[in-house]
């Protein structure tokens, strides 16, 4: 295999090991081919993107000629590594190796000191591309984001190693800080690391390294006043706090968010004086009284100092200084600071963009006479507001045409080159069209460096500034959990412009996610995303498509579309996260556990906007392990990623009650009293369907019934307390509680128990059955006061289903066998399935057949009829699925279908404990003891609290799982 190597040399070597100078002294054609081996998305490219790309300069039939010629070469020179079809071209990977897909993929599988031994430098340095400035804006892009996973490794290997090797630990910080090394922030995380693993003086250095070189690139500059306080804290801990320097006046210093004060300047007098000594001394004081207090904040609020020296960074990262325009032609000069106002405006709320604020940067402007040369005076104008990125513009009046151009520069290092360019032309009457349209390719640009792939995406396929911006609004509502904020301007950006498919995608994700799926709204947007996907790459299309299988119920679809993807695009984390929440949501249905997500989700380990939710999700997996090692790293990292985002606080809730001490559970049940209803409802199903903490899920549920809820809120919360204590089996307080509902609402009261009366593994009288069923078939009512349903009429037909499904039920198990329903129409198959899940459980002792056709025809209905099961019922039909396949001794795939409880949003709770006891009988049936003692001891404590008959077989459980286990 032929191997090329672009990071730290351009290297082109022959499967003999030889160099392939030929190749090499073609600059164009070794970048071209470069380009085919790494360039994302991986795989085929086509012909016309590739001539706009490498010969921008030729016309189109030059330009064709020219790549068929570098295609000759290149065949010519490694044979069939270069490949085509149709109309597009790549590389074989069978053919030729490439150093960045073996560093993405080595960091993909967590071998992150075998992708720092392949990141050997600067992706392609000293390559460039000026005839060609898309190519070059690419290497640029991919030259950032190389250096930064690489950064990233190099951290967690720091890390990883500071317990058990602080050698090591400061080794792979530095690493990391010379990948950075203008990046403050990286400097000080550097220094904290050293500081931490005994290496201070090292830490010291760094700092001096960083100061000094600053100074000679900027004279003048120092440090940030956030690094110059942790060097001075570090001296303090070194007890040589009389050394500290002086640090300017004019230096702001942050106290609080929003507020600045001057720091405070420090007299240092020479130390062999009295008086020298006196100052010295106070000065020591001070700091100390200062550290004192510093440790009682953080004591206090642990995130405090990280976050806002992150707030600091982050929001200087998004801010971007507009300049003045040059303005050439006649009767347009007041376009010189009106185009600053117009950029300014549009670039304001686009996603996290923050724009200079035009009126302080101005009055800046038209005092400051520091550097003549234009883009270094704009730079220093742009260092002094702490942005990022900065703008410089031209405007040109061609006899009423208006000819604007501005380039986007980035505020780091001295480069002369922009890092993005955008034109475009308009009537002078069309001028805010105009400032729009460069607007709109700014914010493109400024996305892409910031690796937001379908935010930039999106920057290319709308035309209209007020969609985008919403769109970026939504993107940034999402990524911290604030889905109705994000589905508000999804709905605004799609509203702009009926074409946007990515925001039909975003409004989707963000209607689904607000109703817990519960929203049909969801599934149209996801319809509309589809319809309007023409014109994107097949990475996006697929993306879209998988996506409406999943929210239109077809989760096997949509897994094996996520699978198809990602094995074209395996580094695409949004797809990895998507295939986590097929297969956590909805894998239930096909067989999957939602602990099978836990592979899919462990893909997001890299910081990003997915990463919480990722985070969220294995924290479920965990408390349903009992995991309680696993909850406390999620817990630290994700207060790391996201400090105040409140799935943060899930995870924290969910690591208290899976491994909290009495005190501290009592604490979070009292705190959920302010919460929400909404909120509280969900908080007590979270703990039952996961933790098992039946008593604490209880107590939660119960402040829904507080005086000061709802009528319709206090009815739901003796259902929910009625379905805890059925999953902790205990029917005849669950039936109490249901009694107390009927008092609030008597429809939320029969369907509740209705559901009762249709399990079959709970005890029930036939007086309780015969009274169950009538009360239910005089109700019409809806299902849940949460329900988010938009379709007139739709929760009526809901409710008329499930009513169905639960008398056909109710019927079968107290022997009023209605007729076998036949129909194939979707409602048909459902109340078949509700029949056959019921008669699984009934005796019938060696009647082998009937139980083979009965498994038999389940699996059959099973796909068929998915949309629109109701959660309970289709949990008790997955049930009796495992258990005829029990029954006729498929006790391999019994054990795989028991092993779906509990799924998310089912209602499995109740459910729990019968899956397991069945999962335990077919691990025994096959030999396998230690399963069946896992699975029996399940029981044990699922029922440890049962009223008495389901109490004696958690007893015999126990015995059975002891007898197991010796």
């Amino acid at each position: 295999m032929h191997q090329l190597h672009t990071l730290g040399a351009l290297e082109l070597t022959s499967p003999e090991g030889n160099s392939l100078d030929a190749i090499l002294a073609q600059p164009k054609r070794s970048l071209f081919l470069a380009y085919l081996a790494s360039a994302t998305p991986r795989g085929y490219h086509r012909r016309d993107v590739l001539v706009a790309l490498f010969w921008p300069e030729l016309d189109a039939e030059r330009a064709r000629g020219a790549l068929r010629k570098a295609l000759h070469f290149l065949r010519a020179t490694l044979g069939d590594v270069v490949i085509t079809r149709g109309d597009e071209i790549a590389v074989d990977p069978a053919r030729l190796g490439c150093d960045v897909i073996e560093f993405e993929r080595a960091q993909a599988e967590g071998r992150l000191s075998d992708a720092m031994t392949l990141y050997r430098g600067d992706f392609l340095p000293g390559v460039f591309a000026r005839d060609a400035p898309d190519v070059e804006r690419w290497i640029q892009a991919e030259r950032a984001r190389l250096a930064a996973l690489a950064a990233r490794a190099a951290w967690t290997l720091a890390e990883g190693a500071e317990a058990h090797d602080t050698a090591a630990a400061a080794r792979w910080a530095s690493v990391a800080w010379s990948l950075a090394p203008d990046d403050e922030a990286t400097l000080r995380r550097t220094m904290s690391l050293l500081d931490r693993v005994g290496e201070r003086a090292a830490a010291f250095r760094a700092y001096d390294d960083f100061a000094t070189a600053l100074a000679v690139d900027f004279p003048g500059a120092e440090p940030s006043s956030a690094t110059r306080d942790l060097r001075d804290r570090l001296l303090v801990r070194a007890g040589t706090a009389a050394t500290i320097s002086p640090a300017p006046v004019a230096s702001p210093s942050v106290v609080e968010p929003g507020v600045t004060r001057p720091a405070p300047r420090a007299e240092v007098a020479p130390s062999g004086s009295r008086r020298g000594r006196w100052v010295a001394a106070t000065a020591l004081i001070a700091c100390l009284a200062l550290v004192a207090v510093a440790a009682m904040i953080q004591g206090m609020r642990p995130q405090l100092s990280d976050g806002l020296a992150h707030d600091a960074n982050a929001i200087a990262a998004r801010t971007v200084a507009v300049m003045p325009f040059t303005i050439r032609g006649g009767n347009i000069d007041y376009l010189r600071e009106g185009m600053v106002d117009l950029l300014s405006i549009g670039l304001g709320g686009a996603g996290e963009l923050n724009p200079v604020e035009p009126t302080a940067l101005l009055g800046y402007l038209a005092h400051e006479t520091g550097e003549s040369d234009e883009v270094q005076r704009a730079r220093a104008a742009a260092r002094r507001f702490h942005a990022a990125r900065f703008v410089l513009g031209t405007l040109v009046n061609a006899g009423g045409k208006l000819e604007a151009r501005a380039s986007l520069y980035d505020t780091d290092g001295s480069s002369e080159t922009p890092i993005s360019v955008a034109t475009a032309s308009a009537d002078e009457v069309h001028v805010v069209a105009l400032a729009d349209e460069l607007t709109r390719a700014l914010v493109a640009a400024m996305l892409n460096s910031r690796e937001l792939r379908l935010s930039q995406l999106a920057a290319r396929t709308t035309k209209s500034l007020v969609a985008l911006k919403s769109y970026l609004h939504g993107s940034q509502a999402m990524r911290t959990g604030q889905y109705a904020e994000a589905r508000d301007a999804f709905q605004a950006a799609v509203t702009a412009d009926s074409g946007f498919a990515l925001a039909y995608y975003g409004l989707s994700m963000a209607k689904g996610w607000a109703t817990g799926g519960g929203s049909h709204d969801a599934t149209r947007a996801a319809e509309q995303a589809v319809r309007h996907a023409r014109g994107l790459s097949q990475h996006d299309s697929l993306l879209l498509v998988a996506h409406y299988h999943n929210w239109s119920g077809k989760v096997v679809e949509a897994e094996r579309e996520y699978r198809r993807l990602l094995a074209e695009y395996p580094t695409d984390v949004e797809a990895w996260h998507e295939l986590g929440e097929v297969i956590f949501h909805g894998g239930s249905w096909s067989g999957h556990s939602l602990l099978d997500a836990r592979d899919a989700f462990s893909h997001m380990n890299t910081p990003g906007p997915l990463q919480v939710s990722a985070f969220t999700h294995l924290a479920r997996i965990a408390a349903v392990e009992h995991d309680s090692i696993a909850l406390d790293s999620l817990v630290l990292q994700g207060q790391r990623a996201a400090p105040g985002d409140p799935r943060v606080a899930e995870i924290a809730m969910l690591r208290t009650f899976v491994s909290g001490d009495s005190v501290m559970r009592a604490r979070a049940v009292a705190s959920a009293a302010a919460r929400s209803s909404r909120d509280v409802w969900s908080m007590a199903r979270d703990l039952a369907n996961y933790a098992a903490a039946w008593p604490e899920a209880e107590a939660v549920a119960l402040l829904l019934t507080e005086p000061t809820r709802s009528i319709p809120v206090r009815a739901l919360g003796w259902v929910t307390v009625a379905e805890i204590r059925a999953a902790a089996g205990r029917p005849i307080a669950a039936r109490a509680a249901v009694v107390r509902a009927a008092a609030f609402d008597v429809d939320q009261a029969a369907y509740m128990r209705a559901q009762l009366a249709s399990l079959p593994f709970l005890p029930a009288s036939d007086a309780e059955l015969a009274s169950a069923r009538r009360e239910l078939a005089l109700r019409s009512g809806p299902l849940s006061p949460f329900g988010d349903t938009t379709e007139p009429g739709a929760g009526a037909a809901e409710a008329a289903a499930v009513r169905r499904q639960f008398l056909t039920a109710i019927d079968v198990r107290s022997g009023r066998t209605p007729d076998r329903v036949q129909g194939d129409t979707v409602e048909d198959m459902r109340n078949g399935l509700q029949q056959l899940a019921v008669r699984a459980f009934l005796p019938r002792p060696g009647d082998m057949a009937l139980a083979r056709s009965h498994a038999k025809e389940i699996g059959a209905r099973w796909n068929a009829a998915q949309v629109g099961v109701w959660p309970g019922s289709e949990s008790l039909i997955r049930l009796a699925r495992a258990e005829l396949l029990h029954q006729i001794g498929n006790d391999d795939e019994a054990v795989h279908w028991y092993a779906t409880f509990p799924a998310y949003g089912r209602n499995d709770a109740v459910f729990r404990a019968a899956a397991a006891l069945g999962r335990a009988r077919a691990a025994e049936t096959l030999g396998d003891r230690n399963g069946a003692a896992r699975a029996y001891g399940e029981v044990a404590w699922l029922w440890r609290g049962a009223e008495p008959e389901l109490a004696a077989r958690a007893r015999v459980a126990a015995e059975q799982a002891a007898s197991l286990r010796r």
